[in-house]
């Protein structure tokens, strides 16, 4: 096993683009908060998340007040669930 630092090292050693959605990526390359991000992002074994209105919607209910729900199969599986949950213990 290695620690996110040295994963994130030999990333950038390797010239790996880090992910394009997190701007602070692009100007430090890959970090160990980076790596632990992609780790444990849901998507990689195909769940998502979702936010449900709970109660009557009113203009004053804001988008982070809202429940969220993960919600399995919206996107394909691009790692199988052990792989990833091994992953969880770095």
């Amino acid at each position: 096993a290695q620690s996110m630092r040295r994963i994130a090292a030999r990333l950038n050693a390797e010239k790996v683009p880090p992910p394009d959605n997190l701007p602070r990526a692009q100007k430090l390359g890959w970090t160990n908060i980076t790596v632990g991000g992609v780790l444990r992002h849901k998507a990689y074994i195909g769940i998502g998340t979702s936010r449900t209105r709970y109660g009557k919607p009113t203009a004053k209910t804001a988008f982070t007040r809202m429940e969220q729900v993960e919600v399995e199969g919206v996107c394909p599986a691009l790692i199988p669930t052990p792989l990833f949950q091994a992953a969880q213990d770095l």
